[in-house]
């Protein structure tokens, strides 16, 4: 009887400090979506009443990262059986795969061909140049709010 009691405090215990971590996990989650990879937090908002999801799993990262995949999920809204056309090939890189010739940075006078796309990896451009937007980082404040329809999306946050 003795250990039966010690057995359910030991339980008891275990519970209360898988809550409390749960909770700290959670309140970390729900307040940065890029885990501090980025100089702004990305909180999450579920202003849907009653829903326990405080939050959307999913692993970010700062840079652009491709799917390795072959399957195509439907698109949002759309009945369709038939799945979307393939991604764009330009997001892929891809060995021998040239990008601009530019070294001081793009800009429409120099009539750059890169200006149709941004640019990557395979560019001569530095880091400063102006056609590297998306791979600055976030320099807007922006959240990740749930939606009641549509799930979750990222809204500028003023």
């Amino acid at each position: 009887m003795l250990l039966l009691k010690i057995g359910d405090l030991s339980i008891s215990s275990t519970c209360k400090t898988l809550h409390h971590l749960s909770t700290n996990v959670t309140s970390r989650r729900t307040t940065d979506a890029s885990r501090g990879f980025e100089k702004l937090s990305i909180p999450f908002h579920n202003p849907i009443p009653g829903d326990p999801h405080t939050y959307s799993y999913f692993l970010y990262t700062p840079s652009q990262t491709l799917c390795t995949t072959t399957h195509f999920r439907q698109l949002w809204g759309s009945d369709h059986d038939a799945p979307p056309d393939p991604p764009s090939p330009f997001l892929f890189r891809v060995d021998g795969a040239t990008g601009c010739d530019c070294t001081k940075g793009c800009n429409d006078d120099d009539f750059c061909p890169c200006l149709n796309l941004e640019c990557g990896m395979s560019c001569k451009c530095d880091s400063l140049c102006g056609n590297r937007v998306t791979q600055c980082g976030v320099n807007l404040r922006l959240k990740i709010v749930k939606h009641e329809k549509k799930g979750w999306a990222s809204m500028r946050w003023s």
